[in-house]
């Protein structure tokens, strides 16, 4: 009898925890909904040339006041409640990033905004930012399933952040697999401690067999590296020119203005310049690159301001450890950026430790395809805030650049 109604109680307290659940997940629902109708359907049309641009901005800008209040207050519910909520947490997070809803702070940017949530809600900016990185590989499975005509059954409610994980880790760049361990994990036909010992079994015997796990859009990926293919794994490395022939193109900028938001006489400027020079002291050293850009500046001052982010390329972890004046780079640029290939497991987790010592960096990581992923992205105003010389010779670099155009 005793156990009977431990059982009982325990249903109760099941379903009194499910519907506080179910009322947060209705109004995260009617919160996105509101987004995408308020972006569909604005509330001034083209031919309303009577209301000033200005008059238009002030109003867009207090609606997303509004929705990112209503955001942060969600946040606040979920992560004092129930802190294994991260797939509510990913979605309001994915909402204030997509519609640019931090814009309506002084946070210039979208880190910039969470770690001033983080802060002051007293959660760890990583915790946010692994609950991000999660929901964004689950969409990735449910991506791949719906290329082959099916559906992803899976509530990802019922999946923990570390064991999705896991699962990126055990499956990664297998979509399928990753699909069949998490409905094993949401069935329970497989404990989470069972996908610990399966990493840690897989990464031992591919060690012993001379492979090595390398990282691929934010996830583990196997690469084979053996004495017989040795001269083609050094062919297929990716080399720092491959990196600056990625980084020629502007679509990799976070925060980007949209063309159809720019008035028609402003034009997008980017301009990436190669073993850039700057006077550290009494000695001129190189940036490896130097990105000079328009794209991320407001319409309104996009003709009269441009952004100046220095990017130090890194193609080995030794090359990373070993270079001991790239902290001289921030004083002469607004945000810095560490470049990195995704070849090496050890390069990511080193260039991490960097920017741990460095924030307001940001870290890009580009694949074998070109394709460049913000893993981190730079904030300035967080770099200013921790070194009191961070762009103060921006508008030195600024000269530079004229010179070297030969536009003077």
């Amino acid at each position: 009898m005793p156990r009977r109604k431990k059982a009982g109680n325990q249903a109760r307290m099941g379903e009194e925890n499910a519907a506080p659940q179910a009322d947060i997940n209705q109004k995260i629902k009617k919160f996105e909904y509101d987004l995408v109708q308020t972006s569909l359907f604005p509330e001034y049309g083209d031919g309303e040339a009577s209301v000033s641009e200005a008059v238009k901005k002030e109003k867009e800008k207090k609606k997303k006041a509004e929705k990112l209040a209503a955001a942060e207050g969600m946040l606040d519910e979920i992560l004092g409640d129930d802190k294994k909520g991260w797939v509510n947490v990913y979605r309001l997070l994915k909402a204030v990033q997509d519609y640019q809803l931090y814009t309506a702070t002084d946070c210039s940017s979208f880190s910039a905004w969470l770690r001033k949530y983080a802060k002051r809600c007293h959660v760890s900016t990583q915790t946010l930012w692994r609950y991000q990185k999660c929901g964004r590989y689950f969409e990735e499975l449910e991506k791949a399933a719906k290329k082959k005509g099916k559906q992803l059954d899976i509530d990802p409610a019922k999946l923990s952040s570390s064991g999705m994980a896991l699962i990126a880790r055990l499956a990664r760049n297998d979509p399928q697999k990753g699909a069949r361990l998490a409905k094993d994990l949401v069935d329970g036909r497989l404990p989470q401690s069972q996908l610990s010992q399966m990493w840690r079994a897989q990464r031992a015997e591919m060690e012993s067999r001379g492979e090595k796990a390398v990282m691929a859009n934010g996830y583990e990926a196997k690469q084979f590296a053996s004495s017989f293919s040795e001269p083609a794994d050094k062919e297929d490395k990716i080399k720092a020119a491959d990196i600056v022939r990625a980084l020629q193109d502007a679509t990799w900028l976070p925060g980007r203005v949209a063309p159809k938001d720019r008035p028609p006489y402003v034009r997008d400027q980017y301009l990436c310049l190669t073993e850039f020079p700057v006077r550290a002291q009494t000695t001129t050293r190189h940036l490896d690159a130097l990105i000079v850009e328009n794209c991320t500046v407001e319409s309104e001052d996009a003709n009269f301001r441009l952004w100046l982010h220095g990017i130090e390329i890194k193609v080995s972890e030794g090359d990373l450890k070993g270079d001991k004046k790239m902290e001289e780079y921030a004083e002469f640029v607004d945000r810095m950026w560490i470049a990195i290939s995704d070849d090496s497991p050890e390069l990511w987790t080193a260039a991490e430790e960097r920017i741990r010592e460095n924030p307001g960096w940001g870290l890009l990581m580009i694949g074998h395809d070109g394709t460049i992923n913000v893993i981190i992205p730079a904030d300035g105003e967080a770099m200013k805030a921790t070194d009191d010389r961070a762009g103060v010779f921006r508008e030195t670099t600024l000269m530079t650049v004229i010179h070297k155009l030969h536009l003077t």
